[in-house]
């Protein structure tokens, strides 16, 4: 039941409606400033949302990530 959780998450997010342009801002500024963003040569992740961190699975590449209108701060600090 554990792993359903953030399978059905993941799938809603990744097949569900993108953002507006200033919530994907709003967004991307949030994980420029956080401690748990991480950077791989030119691109970036979350290390806290437990998402291979690789080119290889692009949904989780924080650019693509904040694009997902049904995505989620695993730090809750979208919501902020």
């Amino acid at each position: 039941m554990f792993l359903w959780k953030y399978v059905s998450s993941y799938i809603s997010a990744k097949f569900g409606p993108r953002t507006d342009f200033q919530t994907y801002l709003n967004r991307m500024n949030k994980c420029n400033e956080c401690k748990w963003k991480i950077e791989k040569g030119n691109l970036a992740f979350c290390k806290s949302c437990f998402c291979i961190q690789s080119k290889m699975w692009p949904d989780a590449i924080l650019w693509n990530k904040c694009r997902m209108k049904n995505s989620h701060c695993p730090m809750k600090k979208w919501n902020k």
